[in-house]
């Protein structure tokens, strides 16, 4: 189960469903990966970075930002 710090509490999410935007955090992680990758040629990390953004494109909103908490099922 995975956990988010919210209003100084962690709070559970319900399930794996849910991605938590906290700019710059999220789209920072992503980059992380990459320059990771690009100094290493791990792979691994390039996945990462790709499955970051992936999660990151999926939830974002039509006017092109991001509500803090997203499902990233279709529903």
């Amino acid at each position: 189960m995975r956990y988010n710090s919210g209003y100084g509490t962690l709070q559970p999410f319900p399930d794996e469903t849910y991605i938590t935007i906290e700019p710059p955090g999220t789209p920072w992680v992503g980059r992380s990966f990459l320059r990771a990758y690009r100094a290493t040629g791990d792979e691994r990390l390039l996945e990462m970075a790709k499955q970051t953004g992936d999660a990151l494109a999926t939830v974002q909103l039509a006017v092109g930002g991001w509500r803090m908490r997203q499902p990233l099922s279709d529903e």
